[in-house]
């Protein structure tokens, strides 16, 4: 039968199993662990620098409540045992510190190779978003596992995906809180070259790895100790499987990672997630992992929250509330957020633990939509304009999009957009239950030429109608099979022998190589203009559609656009064009001498 106190443990299914597999729940296990490093760990940055770290419990008390004596006190450690399992049992807010350590360090089965009861759990993993405290966290349970917990010869890893994270967060954390501890530093030596802790009495040390280093791979595959995982959403699969053996020969090893949601579906980090949830399900039955998520539902898009659901769901996936998260704060970025797409969706990653794709949605349908507006071409007539041109071949439409100004005194105020695009018909047609191509054309949104290439005749001939009706400022244009066509556009076509074919429309042209850092800036721009009104389209359905096909990521601290597949019939060829019919904005504007858009030697990969 099993006792009162582990029966109030029981969290998930995984406990379940493990009563059934007799584990049983020691409190003063736990308990010992956390007033150890109450005791010994002090916070080094913020508010609370010098400061004990508190490892909090209940929301209803503060998070100092408890003292900190200098002995551990069996029964003082009792009845805050007591107070937090029966606020937790009566949904009493608890913070994540002290329930993930009774957790991880009281539960224990009986070992018949050691021939004593050990812990039952030998991994864990952690969910939690931002400013929770993770780090510090982290850092000191490392402490505890190198100084405190009583194995001679400990080794301790913190691993990272890269050696900055590994050495200058946790790392970093635990070496300030060695120095910050007069009894921690009397019995360590740091060695900061290596960035490493040795703990003298026990012959017990503690230093990072990271999966960015392929340096002594050999050592990392033959590490036998504990492993400290933080940022697990981008540690590299290979990285861990090296690690995955560390401490086999260990009686209590533990392999801990500790991690906010990330953005991409096929990483380490988001198996571990699903398996760990798998885990507390019961549909993989695993006693041994320690498995703790604090998150929304990770089906929540976010987009049109009420306050009261953002601050419940912030409750949820925070169980730092009230300490290190504020409602205030956590409203407002919500309310910056999600004025843009990629933003919000930064948002639920970051601060509701809810996974993202690698690529996030560009610019909002309602924010796209609010632009638009019925209108006709001759309503420009005599206007000038830029033209951003997109050129394909067969697969690809090819694009062209031109860009009505309004000058202020800071350059362009407001853009009216107008799109038109070129298709072949045979691809439209084999292509007829994928998009309205054929639709479109009938609408005159859309040119479909003959046969399965694009026409160079009838891209000049509207050229030559554009030229006639409006004074062009200029052409730009992505030199990808667009050099010929956009050099008979200025300057025309002659035969072998000297014949002009077609005239030269004269229209002055710039290449904007997609591999340039001007198409960053023009994508951030356009959708700025977007956000604020400031752009005015048609409601082309070519070109809305389009829209809806453009995803951005960051790389490298820029925007980029990552493009359909291959063989996908999704098209963003406007987008390019009208991306860079702004960028041909910022170029031709009256009030800039030169512009931001003129250097196009950086070669950023634009297209991922």
């Amino acid at each position: 039968m099993t006792d009162s106190v582990t029966q109030s443990w029981i969290v998930d299914a995984s406990d379940e199993l493990a009563i059934r597999n007799g584990c049983w729940f020691h409190p003063l296990s736990g308990a010992f662990a956390v007033w150890w490093i109450e005791r010994y760990c002090r916070l080094y940055e913020g508010e609370w620098a010098g400061d004990p770290m508190h490892l909090r419990g209940r929301h209803d008390e503060p998070f100092d409540h408890w003292e900190i004596p200098d002995e551990f006190d069996e029964q003082l450690a009792l009845e805050r045992h007591e107070h937090f399992i029966d606020g937790y049992r009566g949904g009493v807010p608890c913070d994540w510190q002290y329930f993930t350590l009774m957790r991880l360090f009281s539960w224990k089965r009986e070992s018949e190779r050691w021939g004593r009861p050990v812990r039952r759990f030998r991994q864990g993993s952690v969910w939690v978003p931002k400013k929770n405290k993770k780090s510090p966290t982290l850092a000191a349970i490392g402490l505890y596992l190198t100084c405190g917990d009583g194995e001679q010869g400990q080794k301790v890893a913190f691993a990272a995906k890269d050696g900055s994270q590994a050495r200058d967060i946790a790392g970093k954390h635990a070496i300030e809180m060695v120095r910050a501890s007069p009894e921690l530093s009397a019995e360590c030596k740091i060695n900061l070259n290596e960035m490493q802790i040795e703990h003298i009495a026990s012959r017990s040390f503690m230093k990072p790895f990271s999966s960015s280093n392929s340096r002594n791979q050999q050592a990392k595959e033959g590490f036998n100790g504990s492993i400290l995982v933080d940022e697990t959403h981008v540690v590299d699969r290979s990285f861990m499987k090296r690690l995955s053996r560390s401490g086999i020969s260990r009686s209590e090893p533990m392999q801990l990672e500790v991690s906010t949601a990330g953005n991409n579906p096929d990483s380490y980090g988001k198996e571990r997630f699903d398996y760990g949830a798998q885990v507390a399900s019961g549909e993989i039955q695993n006693d041994q992992l320690c498995y703790i998520a604090y998150a929304a539902q990770q089906d929540v898009s976010g987009e049109s929250l009420t306050d009261d659901e953002v601050i419940r769901l912030g409750k949820l996936a925070n169980p730092a509330w009230g300490h290190t998260i504020g409602e205030e704060e956590f409203t407002a970025d919500y309310q910056q957020s999600k004025i843009k797409v990629g933003d919000l969706l930064d948002f639920l990653m970051y601060r509701l633990n809810v996974w993202q794709h690698t690529v996030k949605r560009w610019i909002s349908p309602d924010a796209w939509q609010g632009c638009g507006g019925p209108y006709t071409l001759d309503r420009f007539t005599g206007q000038s304009c830029t033209i951003g041109l997109d050129v394909s071949k067969s697969r690809d439409m090819t694009a062209a999009v031109l860009a009505f100004p309004q000058f202020g005194p800071e350059g362009v105020e407001r853009v009216s957009l107008w799109p038109h695009f070129w298709l072949p018909e045979e691809y439209a047609r084999k292509n007829a239950s994928e998009a309205d191509f054929e639709q479109w054309a009938a609408d005159g949104w859309l040119s479909l030429t003959k046969g399965n290439e694009i026409s160079i005749g009838e891209v000049y001939r509207d050229f030559e109608r554009w030229a006639e009706q409006f004074t062009i400022m200029g052409l730009f244009y992505d030199p990808a099979f667009a050099t010929h066509l956009t050099q008979i556009l200025e300057q025309g076509m002659q035969s072998h022998d000297g014949a002009e074919i077609i005239r030269g429309l004269g229209i002055t042209r710039t290449s904007i190589g997609q591999r340039s850092w001007q198409m960053s800036q023009a994508l951030d721009d356009f959708e700025d203009m977007v956000i604020n009104g400031r752009v005015e389209h048609p409601n082309s359905p070519v070109l809305n559609w389009q829209m809806g096909n453009a995803n951005v990521k960051e790389s490298n601290g820029r925007t980029v656009v990552e493009k359909p597949e291959k063989e996908s019939v999704k098209k963003i060829d406007g987008v390019v064009a009208e991306v860079m019919a702004l960028a041909g904005l910022n170029y031709c504007e009256p009030s800039t001498q030169g512009s931001i858009y003129d250097n196009a030697d950086d070669v950023e990969e634009f297209w991922v």
